[in-house]
């Protein structure tokens, strides 16, 4: 869209879905960074940039302004000409009240939900910020509209004023993102409020916008928009602030302060500016009436003297003061007088976020000294409330202490629900106007769904059960429906009218009961189940049938297939000491590139002429759990368990790479993933399609059996039992379901993954990795229809790009595989979100650059 006007800018930007601005600081290498810059802490100290978006998202007024100012602070000091803009975002679905229009005409009274996707919340992070930064940066901040451009569309659709949109719902894709018309319409605004000028005419093709008359509309409205918006810095606005980082400034009864004003755009020309108090306190003075600007001195603070007349009352008067001028738009404040006759209790803050379990901390003065000793006491006024006030309730204050903040330390207790709450604490004392602050608690408990099991064995011919509960309180019942997401039908549910948690019976286990019918295939069949509700989200179950046609062994040390077992053998590599065996060791660690940890099991006593149906390995938490993913890997080199380290697989021998990564070491195919699990105890892995066929190898030619390696790919540190370790049903085992008899007439355990099991992706171009076990397939099909309507059969590749359909949103890619005869495989699926990065942004976006080409 820019280059088409000649705009070519280097751009970059970061982002963590869903996150907070705060989140994105607090995480400054988190989710990922587009662009050749990286993330922020390189690229805004030390890079120039031209433009600088910063995106509010789902927070307190008190938590946005303050990450608005960390990252402007540290763009400084190469970005002082940095046009830093608020990302004036849109509201949900959920939160039209019931229209768009209703939410957006809302008044932000300190809440979240629908408060935070207001045009008033937007604005006021805006004035909040800009007195903070008003003398540090050369140019004012403005806003980028796209909840008012909405907000135009969508008057102009219940006008019907567009045919093919009917209401303002048709642009989003779901709850919050927006379809191709959506992101054409965030796009236009962006592109008229940075470079300030019409989009009427600009192609829509780069956003899938074939509809050239509605993209006419749209670009029109963009335009009327942003060409009078008072924020966005196409129509000259007159810009004013105090000297006190407030937007109103506050003038002290009997004294003067001033009033500092400026253009945030040049204007055409020579301009009067009108200086005027249009209501209020008449005791609230001004030194001059009119200021002339140019627009060579646009940018040039000028200073109105505001003065406040002693008077008799006690009151806090306050005056609006305007500066007006022919084509620009007006300035106005709110300029309060502080009475003189008696102390007013100031805090260093009126909202202050806090999590459970955690402190925080507020500070309190007096504004002038008291006649004598006050007394300022903090209570808790919200009844039920888990904020405490842990030191000093009382805050004494003399003439001679007044202007000393004195600090409030506040913590939150534990509770069992998962519920944020407000509370509102008073600073009062006798004789004063009380001083509220407000706490936004954000509650460390996740509403969840616990499955007291995440892998299921189902018999075939019979059923079994497991139990669930919610991890916390919840703030109403919650009804948890339970049903097969997909997989095999053959495995059903016993109850699926929903199973019912209360506030008093949230944490009481309720029983799952799940059945495998009788059919006539050798097939483990697999099945996801889901339960869910609103409140929670969904947990899944693995469901695994166990076929009664086929037999079923289990292989751990000293334990099974008998006592006498001696064939398991494990150790772990570490790289603090890369010439020492673990071999004995009663504990295997796993962390990336550190410790690595080997498995094998001699699978023997299976006849090689056994067919294998499903395989899994079974681990017992040591100290530690799976609070990442973790993996297993075939071992190609033939380690020994009493000889292998760091350096070595046999402790002569050197691995192809140190660690057993390289080359002729491992193997890598994932064949099994311990999903990412808070809970300690058993851990079960249930291999994949290509783990099902290393358990295959290691049945037809034993000899080459040379086990797995349980890697991690970040820097948790699970440690799991040995099979040295004195509790013997703790050591690891490997389960293998198999049969004897005719070959399987159709591939077996049929996969597919998606970009490595990525959960979303930018671009509609993807890659499959795609396994079957024998009989080999010869030949799949791949679609995104469970039918495969118009499909065709092509050669099997066990990994091929795919190209989903373009329009964004949850996409499921099914497979299926054939033997080259008859046989044909039942169909194995997979999902991901397309979410496309178009030039520019699509929401939840944190942070977007846009920048010259210049480094330090």
């Amino acid at each position: 869209m820019a280059k088409s006007r000649g705009h070519v800018q280097p751009w970059g930007r970061q982002q963590i879905g869903g996150s907070t601005l705060m989140g994105l600081w607090n995480s400054p290498d988190g989710g990922y960074a587009v662009g050749q810059y990286g993330y922020p802490t390189n690229a805004l100290p030390y890079y120039e940039w031209d433009c600088l978006s910063l995106q509010p998202f789902d927070a307190p007024l008190c938590s946005d302004t303050n990450a608005v100012s960390l990252f402007l602070n540290l763009s400084l000091p190469r970005n002082t000409n940095v046009q830093a803009y608020i990302y004036e975002r849109w509201p949900r679905q959920i939160n039209f009240i019931p229209t768009y229009e209703a939410c957006w005409d809302s008044d932000y009274l300190g809440g979240l939900g629908y408060q935070v996707e207001t045009r008033d919340f937007f604005g006021k992070v805006l004035r909040a910020v800009r007195p903070v930064w008003a003398f540090r940066m050369n140019k004012v901040i403005e806003m980028v509209p796209v909840g008012e451009v909405l907000y135009a569309l969508s008057g102009k659709m219940n006008a019907g004023l567009l045919p093919t949109l009917p209401s303002i719902r048709s642009i989003y894709a779901d709850g919050i993102h927006f379809n191709a018309t959506g992101r054409f319409i965030v796009g236009t605004v962006f592109f008229a409020t940075m470079y300030k000028e019409s989009p009427i005419g600009l192609p829509a093709e780069a956003y899938a916008l074939s509809n050239f008359p509605l993209a006419a509309i749209i670009q029109t409205t963009v335009w009327e928009v942003v060409s009078t918006h008072p924020y966005a810095g196409v129509m000259p606005e007159i810009v004013m602030v105090g000297t006190n980082e407030l937007a109103d400034p506050v003038v002290p009864e009997g004294r003067t302060a001033p009033l500092y004003v400026r253009f945030s755009e040049p204007p055409a020309g020579v301009t009067t500016v009108t200086v005027a108090r249009a209501s209020g306190d008449t005791d609230i003075s001004l030194s001059t009436s009119m200021l002339v600007f140019t627009p060579e001195t646009y940018a040039q603070w000028q200073t109105v003297m505001l003065g406040a007349a002693y008077d008799s009352d006690w009151l806090d008067g306050t005056a609006v003061v305007e500066c007006y001028a022919a084509g620009a738009v007006t300035g106005r404040v709110t300029a309060i007088e502080r009475d003189a006759q008696r102390p007013r209790i100031v805090v260093s803050t009126n909202t202050i976020a806090l999590t459970e379990g955690s402190n925080g901390t507020f500070l309190v003065r007096l504004d002038q000294p008291p006649t004598n000793g006050i007394v300022v006491s903090v209570t808790n006024t919200t009844p039920g409330s888990e904020v405490r006030v842990s030191n000093a309730a009382s805050l004494a204050f003399t003439p001679a202490n007044f202007s000393t903040w004195q600090a409030v330390t506040l913590s939150v207790v534990h509770d069992v629900d998962a519920v944020s709450d407000t509370s509102t604490l008073r600073c009062s004392a006798t004789g004063l106007d009380p001083v509220d602050v407000t706490t936004i608690e954000t509650d460390d408990d996740t509403l969840h769904i616990e499955l007291a099991n995440q892998v299921m064995r189902v018999p075939e011919g019979g059923g079994t059960s497991t139990w669930l509960r919610l991890s916390a309180k919840p703030l109403n019942a919650v009804t948890v429906v339970v049903n097969r997401a997909n997989g095999d039908g053959s495995i059903t549910i016993g109850a699926t009218s929903g199973l019912v948690f209360t506030t008093a019976t949230f944490s009481n286990w309720q029983a799952l009961a799940l059945f495998a019918a009788e059919d006539a295939d050798r097939y483990a069949g697999l099945a996801t189940i889901s339960c869910s509700s609103p409140q929670t989200g969904a947990s899944m179950l693995s469901a695994r049938e166990i076929d009664n046609d086929v037999s079923v062994i289990t292989f751990r040390e000293g334990v099974a297939p008998a006592l006498s077992y001696t064939g398991a053998a494990d150790t772990y590599l570490n790289n603090a000491d890369p010439s020492v065996n673990h071999g004995s060791s009663p504990f295997l660690i796993a962390k990336a590139g550190e410790y690595h940890a080997l498995l094998r099991w001699d699978a023997s006593a299976i006849t090689t002429a056994a067919y294998v149906c499903e395989a899994s390995v079974t681990l017992a938490m040591n100290t530690e759990s799976f609070d990442t993913n973790a993996s297993l890997r075939k071992m190609e080199r033939a380690w020994t368990e009493d000889g292998a380290n760091w350096n070595s697989y046999d402790g002569a021998a050197p691995w192809a790479t140190a660690g057993g990564t390289g080359a002729g070491d491992r193997g890598s195919s994932v064949l099994g993933v311990f999903t990412r699990d808070s809970e300690t105890g058993v851990r079960e892995a249930a291999f994949n399609a290509a783990g099902v066929a290393a358990v295959q190898l290691w049945v037809a030619a034993p000899a080459g059996n040379n086990g797995v390696m349980l890697a991690v790919d970040s820097s948790a540190t699970p440690s799991v039992r040995s099979s040295e370790s004195p509790v013997l049903p703790a050591r690891p085992a490997l389960t293998v379901s198999y049969y004897t008899g005719a070959a399987p007439q159709s591939p077996q355990n049929p996969a597919v993954v998606i970009n490595g099991g990525a959960t979303h992706t930018a671009t509609n171009v993807v890659t499959l990795a795609l396994t079957a076990s024998f009989p080999a397939p010869v030949s799949m099909q791949v679609s995104e229809s469970p039918d495969f309507a118009g499909a065709e059969w092509n050669d099997y590749a066990p990994s091929c790009p795919f190209a989903l359909s373009p329009q964004p949103g949850s996409k499921i890619v099914y497979a299926r595989f054939s033997d080259g005869g008859a046989g044909m495989s039942t169909a194995a699926s997979a999902a991901i979100a397309l979410v496309p990065e178009p030039f520019i942004s699509v929401a939840p976006l944190a942070l977007l650059a846009i920048r010259r080409a210049r480094k330090a």
